[in-house]
């Protein structure tokens, strides 16, 4: 089970840029208040003369229990500044890297904020070999919206009791599939970033365009 995991989570690394996504997003886009959720960050690479590097999401006060998920080339982290549990992937010197066209995908699971009804953005940032950055952190109209997730009603038998806070300090993530019940969340998490990355390239074309366009 755990090595026909990794072969999943390894095919949904790197995915061809005829389903890339025009932002970065987040699945699923709506999930239980209280609940462990598998998620899954979508990121393309939105340079054509730079690869992407890095990745780290912010999460906001309420998410807890989070681990991430190392991608091959991929180190991941989780840490608290205080205020957010920050995410981070860090790429290598080689497989490291979100090349070209291409996007690819980033697991990790939390435990949602019990707060049902409320829409909540997490400020994504990506960072390439040239050095810049690029900051999805605006309004979902916006040239670089952040992710954002819906928190829904508690799901059946799930505890409504408030979690603790975050405590600081860096960890190196485990794995989702070490924590029970974590196989079959990382396995729901990789699907659903099959169906997120169901994009069109003509959207990431069409980004670079403008931004070619502003340059001149």
């Amino acid at each position: 089970m755990r090595r026909g995991l990794i072969t999943l989570c390894a095919a949904a690394l790197l995915i061809p840029a005829a389903v890339a996504q025009a932002h970065v997003e987040l699945a699923p886009e709506r999930a239980p208040a209280g609940a462990k959720v598998a998620f899954t960050v979508t990121v393309p690479n939105e340079r054509t003369t730079a690869d992407t590097i890095k990745v780290a999401l912010r999460l906001p006060a309420g998410f807890t229990e989070v681990t991430a998920t190392d991608a091959a080339g991929w180190t991941s982290s989780v840490r608290s500044d205080g205020q957010f549990t920050v995410v981070t992937w860090t790429g290598g010197p080689s497989a490291g890297k979100i090349t070209g066209e291409n996007v690819a995908d980033f697991a990790f699971v939390a435990r949602t904020p019990n707060e049902p009804g409320t829409a909540v953005a997490i400020p994504a940032t990506q960072t390439y070999t040239s050095g810049e950055v690029d900051r999805w952190i605006g309004s979902e109209s916006s040239e670089l919206p952040a992710p954002r997730v819906t928190i829904g009603e508690p799901a059946p038998g799930t505890a409504t009791a408030t979690t603790p806070a975050t405590t600081g300090g860096e960890t190196t993530s485990t794995a989702a599939g070490s924590d029970g019940g974590g196989s079959g969340l990382l396995i729901a998490g990789v699907i659903a970033a099959g169906l997120v990355s169901l994009g069109a390239l003509a959207a990431v074309r069409m980004r670079r365009a403008r931004r070619a366009a502003d340059r001149t």
